[in-house]
């Protein structure tokens, strides 16, 4: 037996990573322009419902109508919030 297996499985290892790297710089190029784009939704809602949990404490802000969205959506906003109050700023 030889040890060719072992170099073309390490040559394929070389060729997956430089895919998966390639692949992630790709998604880069294509998300940066848009990193700094606010959309309708954000602007005319969701900075509204952010100011609002973040100037009446987190959980506080549970008792407002916070927009149409289900529990969970507005729990793990209020956590993101709690995280970064001045996130989408």
């Amino acid at each position: 037996m030889s040890g060719g297996g072992t170099a073309r499985r390490a040559g394929w290892r070389h060729r997956e990573a430089a895919l998966a790297v390639g692949v992630a710089l790709a998604a880069l190029a294509v998300r940066i322009p848009f990193l700094f784009h606010e959309s309708s939704d954000f602007r005319f809602h969701l900075s509204i419902w952010w100011d609002l949990i973040t100037a009446n404490g987190y959980a506080a802000s549970w008792r407002y109508d916070i927009g149409n969205y289900n529990p969970p959506y507005l729990y793990l906003l209020t956590a993101v919030a709690w995280f970064a109050p001045s996130a989408p700023k």
